[in-house]
């Protein structure tokens, strides 16, 4: 028994291990990007990001990100090509209050689309709330998930997207308060999202 526990006084919750896969896709046509808000229930709501999400059980990367861009965009991807793996790790609360030491692994393609239109958000109630083509010149107007900007800067060979800080792709999609900023993290997420 601990000290603390001797006075009356109850124990610091031991954080649960959780680790999160989830696949997500850039998808540039012309001079637009489809991206996707994240929804109230998220931790970032309001938040912009890639469409994507996490994978279900046995769910191939490749499965889950052509499954998740059609569930939050209405969007068939064409010829994924896996482009980068990011991680990111940290102890902090969930959207339940939940201590968790939280392993976030996200699986990044470049694809195409079918045919180009007006995205809709097709899985109403999910972790997505809207979707849209976004100009790339508006990125930086938008509030963005914060490890965005660096991942497109790599991805899209333009440094310029990264912003003044040039900080790499890895670290910079961490933040400081033990949080992702991804606004999936977190219990009370879907399961695919």
């Amino acid at each position: 028994m601990t000290e603390q526990a001797s006075k009356g006084e109850p124990d610091e919750p031991q954080p649960v291990p959780v680790t999160r896969v989830g696949a997500y896709a850039v998808v540039v046509a012309g001079d637009r990007i489809l991206l996707t808000q994240l929804a109230t229930s998220t931790t970032s709501a309001g938040a912009w990001t890639l469409p994507g999400g996490g994978l279900d059980h046995g769910e191939t990367p490749v499965d889950a990100v052509v499954r998740e861009v059609l569930e939050e965009t209405g969007h068939t991807l064409v010829g994924p090509r896996l482009v980068d793996v990011a991680s990111a790790h940290f102890v902090g609360r969930s959207p339940s209050g939940r201590l968790e030491d939280f392993h976030s692994i996200r699986i990044v393609y470049r694809a195409d689309v079918e045919e180009v239109r007006e995205p809709e958000v097709l899985d109403v109630g999910g972790s997505t709330s809207a979707a849209a083509w976004v100009p790339l010149d508006r990125l930086a107007q938008l509030p963005l998930a914060a490890w965005l900007l660096p991942l497109l800067a790599r991805v899209l060979d333009e440094p310029a997207l990264a912003g003044v800080s040039g900080e790499p792709y890895g670290r910079q999609h961490e933040r400081d308060d033990g949080r992702e900023d991804d606004g999936h993290a977190g219990a009370g997420r879907r399961p695919g999202g």
